[in-house]
């Protein structure tokens, strides 16, 4: 499975000073069966950290990565690498439906009516 260099926005102080670098490697398929069986009763930051010490093969010199390393990591450096974890897993593309306000309204006051309709009411 490919790795990929990846520079942190703040890093993890070591004894000989700050490191920005880290390697990331995608999720695979027994990472994600993994944490649908294990991640479910998590909490979201629990979670978070469980795929990024899955994924995260190294950060400086230091490797394999433990659940305290990636606690130590700052929130901007793990939202950074669940950014790129995402783009390494699923591509660049990013879908998105936009529906604007009034669509959303639309079709809210039409779902219902109708709920109300089929009730008798």
């Amino acid at each position: 499975m490919r790795c990929v260099e990846v520079e942190l926005p703040g890093g993890m102080r070591f004894e000989d000073g700050w490191r920005r670098d880290a390697a990331l490697r995608p999720l695979s398929g027994d990472d994600e069966v993994s944490l649908l069986e294990e991640g479910r009763a998590l909490p979201m930051a629990a979670r978070a950290t469980a795929v990024l010490q899955r994924c995260i093969t190294r950060v400086g010199s230091l490797g394999p990565v433990t659940p305290d390393h990636v606690r130590r990591l700052s929130v901007g450096d793990r939202e950074a690498l669940l950014l790129h974890l995402r783009r390494l897993t699923l591509g660049d593309n990013v879908e998105f439906f936009e529906k604007t306000l009034a669509e959303i309204v639309t079709r809210n006051n039409q779902s219902a009516g109708a709920g109300a309709m089929s009730s008798g009411h």
